[in-house]
């Protein structure tokens, strides 16, 4: 099996993540935008605008995913890493597709949260409720929203560096 079919295993595997998260986003979403139109929000239209491109980038996103794999993973890795894979020889390349696996998986539910936190603390800005404690959980949410989309691009588009790194550190344990 070469690298970038590997690779595209776990895509289909977080296109499928992703198509849970997008109907739970949709959920969660018109959940917030009641609550919002209760309250008899001005700005609700763009945060029903907001909502909609937010759950049409999680769809277009799974069905990139799960129809196209092989093209992202090929976008993914480096020309190089052509040759097959076999689980006693190319570790190091096994490794950094596991990474890379990971970071997708990371900015796959990291990236919705931006937009959905982004969302609240618009809200939250537009009137007096910078000194509730929502807000500044909000803040502490995104913070860490923003935490978790560097890992997840490190670990997606640096993640050859990363096995090769943990491979050299296994290769010094044992000598």
């Amino acid at each position: 099996m070469k690298s970038h079919e590997l690779l595209s295993v776990g895509l289909r595997v977080c296109g499928v993540i992703l198509v849970f998260l997008g109907l739970r986003t949709i959920s969660n979403q018109y959940m917030y935008l009641g609550m919002l139109s209760y309250n008899g929000d001005e700005s609700i239209q763009v945060y029903a605008v907001l909502t909609v491109v937010e759950i049409i980038l999680i769809f277009s996103l799974a069905l990139t995913f799960l129809k196209f794999p092989n093209l992202v993973a090929r976008k993914l890795l480096p020309q190089a890493s052509e040759e097959k894979i076999e689980l006693s020889k190319n570790g190091k390349d096994l490794l950094s597709i596991a990474f890379c696996i990971i970071g997708v998986y990371i900015l796959s539910w990291a990236i919705p949260d931006l937009i959905n936190n982004g969302m609240w603390l618009v809200h939250f800005s537009d009137r007096a409720y910078t000194s509730d404690s929502n807000y500044a959980e909000t803040v502490i949410i995104q913070v860490t929203t923003v935490v978790e989309i560097l890992i997840g691009g490190f670990l997606c588009f640096g993640a050859s560096g990363l096995g090769s790194a943990l491979w050299k550190l296994r290769g010094m344990e044992s000598a």
